[in-house]
């Protein structure tokens, strides 16, 4: 029964990806990457899926819970629409949209300002997101592509290291 239902779960997910695949796919910037050292391995993004807490479902209807299930048989069409989606340098549109929430700042909220807004994004997207945060900043480290006094979006640099670098500067 739970590998019938996760198959079948699995295969309702490939459905809706492979029917977004084309037309949901939209160009942004242009991709000077080898896409293929960006690539994740089936483990790694099962490590991603793994990683992510949150039970809160995007505007795609699909919860962390489902593709947990579904790892197993879903990897190859995660894998497949990750490799996609950077080989093409898009982002499907759908996983650019969220769910605008609020949450209060104050116990009991009656204005607006006592009120913080934040977004829920599809898992999809999440898991994307995770990926590009690991690889991209080591390729770029790998091949030199950061400016040598870039401290944002490096390890072991800060605003203190920049600081710092200033301050030797003048």
């Amino acid at each position: 029964m739970y590998i019938t239902v996760t198959q079948k779960g699995c295969g309702i997910i490939k459905n809706i990806f492979m029917l977004r695949r084309h037309s949901d796919l939209t160009p942004d910037v242009s991709n000077e990457i080898d896409s293929k050292v960006i690539v994740p391995t089936g483990e790694f993004i099962y490590e991603s899926i793994s990683h992510i807490k949150t039970l809160a479902m995007g505007v795609d209807k699909i919860d962390i819970n489902m593709i947990k299930l579904c790892t197993p048989y879903c990897i190859p069409v995660i894998k497949h629409i990750i490799s996609h989606s950077f080989q093409s340098s898009s982002f499907p549109t759908t996983w650019k949209q969220s769910k605008i929430k609020h949450l209060g700042k104050v116990s009991h909220p009656t204005e607006f300002k006592h009120l913080r807004p934040f977004s829920i994004l599809p898992v999809m997207s999440k898991i994307i997101e995770r990926i590009v945060h690991i690889r991209l900043p080591n390729y770029l480290n790998a091949n030199k592509q950061f400016y040598d006094r870039q401290s944002g979006f490096r390890p072991c640099e800060s605003t203190y290291t920049a600081l710092l670098d200033i301050t030797d500067f003048i």
